[in-house]
């Protein structure tokens, strides 16, 4: 805490965490990632297996419209959130073939981070930030390949809001036999999420989640062999399908955590519920002059990212709303860049709560122009 009583934390900060998930998964299993590293929290093998065998199997009951997991395979890993897309690298290094990387946004291109580190042999097709891809370019960019290879893409791009055409990118793998790979860090638990006949996949335990921060996941469908020679230990995915998923110690705290956000799933209620009040935020806020960076078409509506003018400051803004109580993401280095601010609707909120920030945000609104016809000078959550 700084001395004006501003907090440190530069990361992104979500409205208030909503338990839920949604996962349509066919033949896959998944991987639990510690990123704690606190061995004062560490349980013994035997209860964390067991807590990690309790989620597995939660996974396997949850009501309609959820299918459930037809695979049994659970394991731990380990640290740091963004841990789980260094484990995908790693495993794209042992395949051994060209790929592509697609970016269009701050975390596709920390995607291209992560290839570059791991030395891939791949190239990126990369757009301006919130623009959409088109899949006959991408379809072009790889017909000319010499052998099947891998597609490496952000689901939902955070940075932006923009939400990447899934069902395309799965279409161009099948048609040319690529393997696909997603981040799904942002997109799982706030819309439905089709992994079946992807070839890994990441996310994690806070997001869409709703559990503490803390936990990574890597969604896998095929064998998996340990690369001892190639990959270190703690990140080898191998290695941990083949030790049951809990080779490393790590924290029960966490798995529990976990388990009981997904109890407290309410799938039927919760996307119906992200989608209406998103559409009607994005009617006020531009009613009020704000500009979104993705297209409503093309947008997560469990982001709105808004690029204020230069008149206004995100960073002003962004810390005036958080005095009052809205926790919204505004600190990160690249949205401070841009002069961009966020309304991310992955925590617990309200339609009262949202009704009081459209409020507040009048008082800053970029254009003061007449109310559209028809229209009210009050929130739409009123």
């Amino acid at each position: 805490m700084r001395a004006d009583g501003r907090p440190d934390d530069d990361s992104a900060v979500e409205t208030r965490r909503r338990h839920s998930l949604s996962i349509e998964l066919e033949h896959l299993a998944f991987t639990l990632l510690d990123c704690t590293q606190r061995g004062g929290f560490g349980a013994p093998h035997a209860s964390a297996k067991q807590i990690v065998r309790e989620v597995d199997i939660f996974l396997d009951v949850l009501p309609d419209p959820l299918p459930k997991r037809r695979s049994a395979g659970v394991e731990d890993l380990a640290p740091w959130v963004r841990a789980a897309n260094d484990v995908i690298a790693g495993q794209i290094s042992l395949l051994k073939q060209h790929g592509v990387v697609l970016s269009n946004g701050e975390f596709g291109e920390r995607l291209v981070d992560h290839a570059r580190r791991f030395g891939l042999d791949f190239e990126v097709i990369g757009l301006e930030w919130g623009a959409v891809f088109d899949p006959r370019e991408i379809r072009r960019r790889i017909a000319s390949a010499e052998q099947p290879g891998w597609i490496w893409a952000v689901h939902c791009e955070t940075s932006t809001g923009v939400l990447n055409d899934l069902v395309a990118l799965k279409q161009i793998c099948s048609d040319f036999h690529w393997k696909l790979c997603l981040d799904c860090i942002s997109s799982i638990g706030t819309v439905p999420v089709d992994l079946s006949a992807i070839h890994l996949a990441s996310c994690v335990s806070g997001k869409g989640l709703g559990a503490f921060p803390g936990l990574s996941m890597v969604f896998y469908n095929h064998d998996l062999v340990p690369g001892p020679d190639e990959l270190p230990r703690y990140l080898d995915l191998g290695l941990y399908a083949a030790q049951e998923g809990i080779p490393f110690t790590h924290s029960s705290n966490l798995l529990f955590a976990l388990q009981a956000a997904l109890k407290r799933l309410k799938i039927e209620e919760r996307f119906p519920n992200i989608i209406e009040l998103s559409v009607q935020l994005r009617e006020r806020l531009a009613r009020l002059g704000y500009n979104m960076v993705a297209s409503h078409e093309h947008a997560s509506p469990a982001v709105l990212t808004l690029a204020l003018p230069p008149e206004l400051s995100s960073r002003t803004i962004g810390w005036q709303l958080q005095k009052a109580g809205y926790l919204l993401s505004y600190r990160s280095e690249y949205l401070l860049k841009r002069n961009w601010i966020q309304i991310c609707l992955m925590g617990e909120f309200s339609r009262e709560h949202l009704g009081s920030l459209l409020l507040i945000l009048e008082t800053y609104r970029p254009r003061r122009g007449a109310v559209a016809p028809g229209g009210s000078t009050q929130p739409a959550f009123a």
